[in-house]
């Protein structure tokens, strides 16, 4: 069981602070978009393949997919359960 904190960015999907109610441990969930047209097909198979890639890879750049949450009404809400990172200074400037 996950309890998200705060709202963190908004790109392709909403990505929130979170921390897991049983270890304390603080995520990051990052809500997969699915359209109402999309919702009727299952998961969009752009959401199945960042979730499969990004599983895939393990590196010390890219932050690590620990688990893929579903919401409790069937398929309605998707999350990935993501290794939580601060960002450290500014971001860097547009050139």
């Amino acid at each position: 069981m996950l309890q998200a904190t705060e709202t963190l960015a908004e790109s392709y999907g909403v990505v929130y602070r979170a921390r897991a109610l049983e270890t304390s441990r603080v995520v990051a969930l990052k809500q997969v978009r699915i359209s109402a047209e999309e919702r009727q097909n299952g998961v969009p198979i752009t959401a199945l393949r960042e979730i499969s890639i990004l599983r895939s890879l393990k590196h010390n750049n890219i932050i690590n997919v620990i688990d893929v949450a579903v919401g409790e009404q069937a398929m309605d809400e998707v999350y990935m359960v993501m290794e939580y990172a601060e960002q450290v200074g500014s971001p860097m400037p547009r050139v």
